[in-house]
């Protein structure tokens, strides 16, 4: 096993990271792994990968090249419009649901509030979507 220092990745756990990080593996570990360790089993795999997220360093790592990816608040919106509306895992779309639900609640009592604060008139909250 290579020795390392809480600052120092090996070269397959900087290459997880990465595969963990992009598009085509976006936070799927057990398929990161496995384009690291190609020669591992789903099952292997997943246990590895779950052991890997959870040392301090990695999640560190990870969140530093999380950093450079643009996901703001429509890239959000988008993909868990897709969990929504995808029909393969019930379970996922259920509580995609209960998520988006549960910000709408936020939401409102926080317009609420600043409607009643009088910091915000309903015409500055208004959205007009398109036709």
């Amino acid at each position: 096993m290579v020795k390392k220092t809480k600052d120092k990745l090996t070269a397959k756990e900087k290459l997880f990271c990465k595969h963990y990080t992009s598009m085509d593996y976006f936070c799927n570990w057990v398929r990161s792994y496995m384009k690291v360790y190609p020669n591992a089993s789903y099952d292997s795999a997943k246990n590895e990968a779950s052991v890997i997220l959870t040392k301090p360093y990695i999640i560190e790592h990870i969140g530093k090249l999380l950093d450079w990816l643009e996901i703001n608040d429509a890239v959000a919106d988008r993909e868990l419009s897709k969990l929504i509306l995808q029909d393969e895992d019930k379970s996922v779309k259920l509580n995609a649901i209960k998520h988006y639900d549960n910000l709408r609640a936020k939401i409102e009592k926080a317009r609420q509030k600043a409607l009643n604060n009088n910091e915000i008139t309903k015409d500055v909250i208004t959205i007009k979507l398109p036709e």
